[in-house]
């Protein structure tokens, strides 16, 4: 049994690609830790299908500007 550490930034029960490799990983008797956007940080942290979910308390930027898209990069992380 292995630990996994996932990152991405994304809302992790609305994107299906991240949910089926964290799930997959779960299914191999995985421990898995996946570190997420989350607007809703009450239960932190959840426990989804077997899968942890460290929810960061930031909003996705969905502008234009790039600096402000990277500067929002810079901040999940």
């Amino acid at each position: 049994m292995a630990r996994v550490c996932m990152v991405a930034y994304t809302h992790y029960r609305t994107d299906s690609r991240v949910r089926r490799e964290a799930e997959a990983l779960v299914d191999r008797d995985n421990l898995v830790d996946f570190i997420c956007l989350g607007d809703d940080v009450n239960e932190n942290p959840e426990y989804y299908d077997g899968v942890r979910l460290i929810k960061i308390p930031i909003s996705r930027y969905r502008g234009s500007n790039a600096i402000m898209y990277i500067f929002s990069y810079l901040l999940f992380f």
